[in-house]
Formats: structure tokens, C-alpha cells, sequence
């Protein structure tokens, strides 16, 4: 799962009663039908009765060639699974999940919400990694630990939610091979993780099933913890996969039936159609008896002994009904500018402090190229942004920019610079989480002096600008200064050309003065590799609060269209970058550079 509104995730599964009727069992169409995710329903009701029929003998044949046991659905530690219906992919630096503010997860806000919405929440997964992971060489698991309070803070997060009988998942990337090895299999470092913040189950993203050896090492490790995946499970993996994802089912009009739910009726499928703002058609799936509802409406039919539909009961389904008709749901949040662009002292142009260099007014056609990513760009929602076929593209939007004059550094803040600021201000972050982390004994590493300071977040840059009586530069300013007035597309022309840039070679930073002959026509160095530069663009929707940092930088994390896009980038290029607290932010491969007003 990607980052979506958390609202949008609330995947509809189907219960005990959730029995329908299927297409026409005939010749080569009903052994086709049968080996669809999503069995098909006839539209005739005249064909169900012989449908039920044949949907009966299926279970019962494919069962004993299966040679199926259903010893781990018999299992008393997974009795929940049957009633787990509504769960929720919560990306841990979602602000209704994690308050920057407070520093802390707000966990009961959470969920009293889900339950005024619609019931509540019965799991949870902890998404953590995409689209963030990549930035610098930590592994999933890394981000597991840099998360508030590293792993005993998820565990202290997962005894909250079981407090509230609220299940808890970790996420496993397979695809995650390009950043640092852990030393020992995936499989450990996961049963490691599931013991240490005592989490129920195991999310596969981007798989339908694991291997035998999950299920056994997780029953030795954390009995009752189960696996589901996210593509179709096979009829041959239910026995010990007690979850799976029905996902982008495509139903007949006559609501069809979810295969492996009718192979083993207390198998949970989570029902989702990411990206989709309307999700009535998955909470129509399963419907098998006759009734009214209203357009885009939900229902259910109850069977129960008459002395126990008291007058409470109907005052009940009054209530429900006029909710059901409710026409004001709205899940759009606006775009806010979470932190001002920060004043500084208006300097005349031909009084630019040193080591900066003076850009007059200017007017231009910006044109911004992104990568598609499940987070969206400048918006979490909009059309461009989640539509499938567009995901892992370069896409590109221009607006109309006009700039003040005004001043930036020729070079990134150096490691020397940020010394002589600590020197000065003795400035101490509240979290001290991999502040400054390349350095050595509160110094910067010998012989990187001159190298970009990395390992710092925002409030630590900002802090540092204040200090100096600067600023950080807004996007806008960034990208003029590193493409001028002919919107070169790198800083030295438009073409990549080895020997302008760090591109990597030497596994790490370089000087900032290190390719004089890669300046922008402004004379800036370093605007392309080395490092990425944050700007001054924290946004937040209310849901991620994010800013767009620029450049591109010396690592790249291989293998996965996944992982944040890395190495040296265009002027142009931007990446929208999830903000989650200190410990997380702070990367081995983001800078800063300053600027003033004119």
C-alpha cells in the first residue's frame, strides 16, 4: 500500500454472511470462472440455485486434491483473524498519527476518529519506508529504528493499540536491496522486529504470498501472528496465509464471489481499490439477498430471534439511515504553507555578503519535473498524481514565477561553517536522533571540512540561517540560480557530461568547490550531485507534512523503481520529500545552502 488517505483505506472485507452467487458454471467458462480471484455472478436468477450447486462440489473437490488442512485456522491464537474486517495502512508521519508538536503518536485521537467515521479501525499496518526509503543507504529496518522513540516507541505504539483490541502490522519490502545490508536474512531481521515491538502480523508488499520457513519461524517466535499479501493468493498458500488482499477485483454486475473467502470461510480478504475515491462498488461485493438501497449506499441484512430486536434496536437503524444519506463527506484538505518563508535584513544588490552572489528581479516560465509517487506532488490528490498508468513517470507542470532580487551562496554550508555557528550559538536540537552523525567527537570528520554538512533537518538548517541573518532559499529561487535565464536543464548546459559532478564515484561527499567547471551560469557550485538541498517549501495538507528538496546528490539506491530517486538530478527536477521528526529527516545525503532579500 502507498500513501492515500487513510480514510480511502478502509478495505471492506466480507464477513460470516458474506455468501453470494456466481456466474453460470458451464463447460469451459465455469472451470474458467472457478479459477478467478473473483468468481463471476449470473445475472439470471433462475441459474443461482444450480450455481450454488456447482460452487459447493468445487470446494469440496478442489479441497481434497488440495489435500487441504486447516489445522491453523483451527488454532485458538487465530481466532481474530475472522473478525479483523477493517484495516488501515497509517503512514507513521501521517499528522493525525504522529504530532510534529507534541512529539509523540497520537494514537486515541486516531482512533476515536475511525470509530466516529465509520466504526473504527480492527488493524492497523505501519507503513514506514516508501516513498522515503532511498534517500540515503538506511534499510527498511533502519527506518523501523529511527522512527520516535526507535523500537521501543513502536512497542509502547503497539500495546497502545492493543489496549484498544487494535491489531498491529509491520511492512515488509522485498524489493529493498539496494540500500544497507543487515548482516543476517530478511526473515530474522523481520521475526527481530515482530518480537521487539510485539506486532500480529506481517504485511508483503508487493507479494502475494511468503515462503513455508515465514510461517514457521513466526509460530515459534509470536504465536497468532499471520502473513497477508498484497496480489492474489493462490488456492495453494491459504492453508497458512490467513490474510490476502483482494485488490482491484473486477465484479459482475450481480456482486460475484471472493475465491479464496468461499475456499475457507474464515480466510480475511481485505477488499481495496487504491487510488479510487468512490469505494461503494467493494462494499457491495458479496450482497446475495433481496432489498433496497439507496444510491451509493451500504446495507445488511440481520438474522436474529425476534425478542431480541428491542426499540433501541429500530431508534439504531433510524440513526444509521439518516447518516447513510449524509451528502457532506468531504476528504480534500487544503494545501497550507506550514512555515513562512523566514525575513531577513534587505540588503542593496551590490551589497551581497560574502560568499554569496547577487541574481537580479526576474521573470520566468518554471518548469518542474517530478516523479510520480503514491504521496502525490504538490497535493496528495489529484488526477495526475495517482493515476495508475502515470506511476515511477517523469511528469512536469510549469507555472509563471516572478522573483525579487535577491542573494544565494555559491556553495552549500560547509562542515566548517556549521562548526563555527555551534562555536558561536552553542545550539542544541531538542532531539539529538543522528544530529551531525558523520562527525567524530563533536568535530567534523578530518579532511571534510570543506564538504557539505549533512545530517541535518530542517529546524537545524533554519537555525543555522538565523545565526548567519539569512535564509533558505524558496524552490523557486533555487532553480533560477542553478539554471539562469536560458532554463538550462543542468547547471553547466543541457546535456550530462561526466567530470561536472559528484556522480558518486568516491562513495560519498566531496568539496564544494570540488568542479569549478560544473557552476551555474551564476557561478554556483554544487547545484547538481553531492548533495540534495533542502528549500524553503515545509507544506502539509493536514495528512504528510512535507518539503521539496533539490539537486539530486551522490548516492543512489539501485534495483527498485521504489526507492526515492537519487544521484545527480536537473535543475529542474524536484522531490517531494515526507517530514516525519528529527531522527528520520536528518539524511547522510541532504545539505543546505542560504539566501537573502534585496
Amino acid at each position: 500500500m502507498r500513501l492515500i488517505d487513510r480514510r480511502a483505506f478502509l478495505q471492506a472485507a466480507g464477513g460470516a454472511a458474506g455468501v453470494t452467487v456466481i456466474g453460470p458454471l458451464a463447460g469451459a467458462r465455469a472451470a474458467s470462472d472457478l479459477n478467478r480471484n473473483l468468481i463471476p455472478a449470473p445475472e439470471d436468477p433462475a441459474e443461482w440455485r444450480v450455481f450454488r450447486e456447482a460452487l459447493v462440489k468445487w470446494r469440496a473437490e478442489t479441497r481434497e486434491r488440495l489435500r487441504y488442512d486447516d489445522a491453523l485456522y483451527r488454532r485458538k491464537d487465530f481466532s481474530w483473524v475472522a473478525s479483523c474486517r477493517s484495516c488501515c495502512f497509517v503512514m507513521l508521519c501521517d499528522e493525525a498519527f504522529y504530532s510534529s508538536k507534541l512529539g509523540r503518536y497520537t494514537v486515541e485521537s486516531f482512533l476515536e476518529e475511525g470509530i466516529r467515521e465509520f466504526g473504527g479501525y480492527d488493524a492497523v499496518v505501519l507503513w514506514h519506508a516508501y516513498p522515503r526509503i532511498g534517500a540515503d543507504d538506511r534499510n527498511q529496518f533502519d527506518m523501523y529504528r529511527d522512527m520516535p522513540g526507535g523500537l521501543p516507541g513502536l512497542r509502547e505504539l503497539s500495546g497502545a493499540m492493543h489496549a484498544r483490541d487494535v491489531k498491529v502490522f509491520i511492512d515488509y519490502n522485498p524489493w529493498d536491496r539496494g540500500t544497507r545490508r543487515e548482516g543476517k536474512s530478511d526473515i530474522d531481521a523481520l521475526i527481530s522486529l515482530v518480537q521487539e515491538i510485539d506486532a500480529d502480523g506481517i504485511f508483503l508488499d508487493t507479494m502475494s504470498k511468503g515462503a513455508a520457513e515465514f510461517r514457521v519461524r513466526l509460530d515459534a517466535a509470536r504465536p497468532g501472528a499471520v502473513l497477508e499479501g498484497e496480489g492474489a493468493l493462490p488456492l495453494e498458500n491459504i492453508h497458512d496465509h490467513h490474510m490476502s488482499w483482494a485488490q482491484w477485483f473486477t465484479d459482475s454486475r450481480v456482486p460475484g464471489v471472493l475465491r479464496n473467502k468461499w475456499f475457507e470461510r474464515r480466510h480475511m480478504q481485505h477488499q481495496i481499490n487504491r487510488w479510487d475515491r468512490d469505494h461503494t462498488a467493494e462494499l457491495h461485493k458479496g450482497l446475495s439477498l433481496s432489498g433496497a438501497i439507496c444510491p451509493r449506499g451500504i446495507g445488511a441484512f440481520l438474522s436474529a430471534p425476534e425478542a431480541a430486536l428491542d426499540g433501541d434496536f429500530f431508534q439504531f437503524l433510524a440513526a444509521q439511515e439518516k447518516l447513510n444519506r449524509r451528502a457532506d463527506f468531504d476528504l480534500s484538505s487544503p494545501l497550507r504553507q506550514t512555515a513562512p518563508v523566514a525575513a531577513t535584513r534587505k540588503y542593496r544588490q551590490q551589497e551581497a555578503p560574502e560568499g554569496m552572489v547577487a541574481i537580479p528581479p526576474a521573470e520566468f516560465r518554471m518548469r518542474v519535473e517530478f516523479r510520480v509517487r503514491e504521496c502525490g506532488f504538490y497535493e496528495s490528490h489529484s488526477e495526475v498524481d495517482l493515476a495508475f498508468p502515470n506511476l515511477h513517470k517523469i511528469l512536469s507542470m510549469e507555472r509563471k514565477v516572478s522573483l525579487k532580487g535577491y542573494a544565494i551562496d555559491l556553495t552549500p554550508v560547509t562542515n566548517a561553517l556549521f562548526a563555527r555557528f555551534l562555536q558561536a550559538t552553542r545550539y542544541k536540537p531538542q532531539h539529538l536522533e543522528n544530529f551531525l552523525k558523520h562527525w567524530e567527537s563533536g568535530a567534523p570528520p578530518a579532511g571534510k571540512e570543506d564538504h557539505p554538512v549533512v545530517y541535518v533537518d530542517l529546524d537545524d538548517a533554519r537555525a543555522y540561517t538565523r545565526w548567519a541573518g539569512k535564509r533558505l532559499p524558496t524552490e523557486e529561487e533555487w532553480q533560477y540560480a542553478a539554471q539562469g535565464s536560458d532554463a538550462r536543464r543542468y547547471p553547466w548546459g543541457d546535456e550530462m557530461k561526466p567530470g561536472l559532478c559528484n556522480e558518486g564515484e568516491s562513495g560519498g561527499t566531496t568539496g564544494v568547490t570540488a568542479f569549478p567547471d560544473g557552476r551555474s551560469p551564476f557561478g554556483c557550485y554544487d547545484m547538481c550531485g553531492n548533495t540534495w538541498e533542502w528549500t524553503d517549501s515545509e507544506r502539509s495538507d493536514g495528512r504528510p507534512r512535507f518539503a521539496i528538496i533539490r539537486g539530486g546528490s551522490f548516492y543512489q539506491a539501485k534495483g527498485s523503481d521504489w526507492y526515492m530517486d537519487g544521484g545527480p538530478q536537473p535543475c529542474n527536477f524536484a522531490a517531494k520529500f515526507l517530514l516525519m521528526w528529527p531522527g528520520l529527516d536528518r539524511c547522510a545525503t541532504v545539505g543546505f545552502r542560504c539566501a537573502v532579500t534585496f
